[in-house]
């Protein structure tokens, strides 16, 4: 539910540090869009 999602981000980002980057899914599956957004950032998962 990308409404719980977005309630969870807007509590969390603030304590995060400034450069901390945030990213949210508001849709699809996570579990599948992990290993696209990882790739796009070079990151190994």
């Amino acid at each position: 539910e990308p409404a719980h999602a977005l309630a969870h981000v807007m509590k969390f980002a603030p304590q995060q540090a400034a450069d901390h980057l945030l990213v949210m899914n508001m849709c699809g599956r996570g579990d599948k869009d992990v290993f696209t957004v990882a790739s796009a950032l070079g990151v190994a998962l």
